[in-house]
C-alpha cells in the first residue's frame, strides 16, 4: 500500500513538471521596434505617455531641485 502512495506521488510530480515544461504559454515576442524621436528611444511603458527620456529626466530633476530644502 505504501508503495502505491509513493508511486502516485512520483508520477504526479513528474506529470506536473512535464506539463509545466511542454504546455506553457508561449512567450510574447514584440514584432515592432519602439519608435525613435529625435534620435532617442522613447518610453514604451503603458503607464507613461510616450516622451523623450531626456525630457522626462529634466522634468524629474527640476521637481527634485524645487522640493529640496
Amino acid at each position: 500500500m505504501e508503495a502505491l502512495v509513493y508511486t502516485f506521488l512520483l508520477v504526479s510530480t513528474l506529470g506536473i513538471i512535464f506539463f509545466a515544461i511542454f504546455f506553457r504559454e508561449p512567450p510574447k515576442v514584440p514584432t515592432k521596434k519602439p519608435p525613435k524621436i529625435g534620435g532617442l528611444i522613447t518610453s514604451t511603458s503603458p503607464r507613461v505617455p510616450r516622451m523623450d527620456l531626456l525630457v522626462v529626466e529634466r522634468v524629474a530633476q527640476k521637481q527634485y531641485i524645487r522640493h529640496t530644502p
